[in-house]
């Protein structure tokens, strides 16, 4: 008797010790993005690194591999892209077409995946700049209610490359479309070496 209520004790001891320590990463991977101390951040970022490879394993037993979502495109730039144009990287008047030809398809977002963080190097000065052109088909594309162009940026480490304080249009955009919620954002992690130069925001 004395052997199986220590038996059951230990068991529920180990229940409650299992969800505490649950309940307590959960909490640590909710706070990690907004703490600024390194050290501390170190010491309990294993919350994060097992709710990754958590959600990872979710995500591979959910997702159908097979299926095919209807309403995305990926637009991929291959060697056979390269040759037709005949120059790489692209000229941003090239992106400026593909963009009007997405709007005249009807695109509702339009996301890139090259960072566009320098002027172009060109001769043409003004409103005919590549930059200006291309600036020109993004307000062009977001003319539509609904509309969006993404460019992307990348995070950097404090003192590394990173403003000092958060870009204006990015903290615009935050606030326009409420991405912000309770998350912690860092305005000296923004990367100044690849976010997108003005004329294009």
């Amino acid at each position: 008797m004395k052997i199986n209520f220590m038996s059951t004790t230990f068991r529920y001891l180990g229940a409650f010790s299992i969800v505490v320590f649950c309940a307590v990463s959960m909490f640590f991977s909710f706070i990690e993005r907004d703490l600024k101390e390194e050290a501390l951040k170190q010491a309990i970022s294993y919350a994060s690194f097992f709710e990754n490879r958590f959600f990872d394993f979710r995500a591979n037993k959910i997702i159908e591999n097979n299926k095919v979502n209807q309403e995305m495109t990926l637009v991929a730039i291959d060697d056979e892209s390269i040759q037709a144009i005949g120059i790489w990287p692209f000229p941003r008047t090239v992106y400026a077409q593909f963009l009007n030809r997405l709007k005249e398809y009807g695109a509702k977002v339009a996301v890139f995946d090259i960072i566009f963080p320098e002027k172009s190097l060109s001769c043409d000065a003004g409103q005919n700049s590549p930059d200006n052109i291309f600036a020109r088909s993004i307000e062009n594309f977001q003319s539509i209610p609904g509309n969006r162009v993404i460019l992307p940026y990348s995070i950097a480490d404090y003192g590394q490359g990173a403003f000092e304080q958060m870009p204006e249009e990015l903290y615009n955009f935050i606030m326009d479309t409420q991405q912000a919620g309770e998350l912690g954002l860092f305005q000296e992690k923004v990367s100044s070496e690849t976010y997108p130069i003005k004329e294009l925001l």
